[in-house]
């Protein structure tokens, strides 16, 4: 009966650490949100700022990256290689 009693407190000890720990996981992920979410603000902010200097009537004209022109950096020495 010692045995049993001393299982099951064994496993309620355990169920706390692990609700604890499950609630120290929510605060982290709600702290990462909070950052996150500020960076976005920031760009957004950015953005609405750019937006308001170019004059309305002005086009803008995104170009492609030159992606086929440049070498792809070389896994070994991490430069860029004349061999891919």
């Amino acid at each position: 009966m010692e045995d049993k009693n001393e299982r099951i407190a064994t496993l309620e000890k355990e169920m706390e650490e692990h609700k604890a720990a499950i609630e120290e996981q929510k605060a982290e992920n709600m702290r990462w949100d909070a950052e996150y979410n500020k960076k976005d603000d920031q760009m957004e902010m950015f953005m609405n700022e750019m937006r308001a200097k170019l004059p309305s009537e002005e086009k803008v004209h995104v170009l492609p990256n030159n992606f086929h022109l440049t070498r792809p950096i070389c896994s070994f020495c991490e430069k860029r290689c004349t061999h891919k």
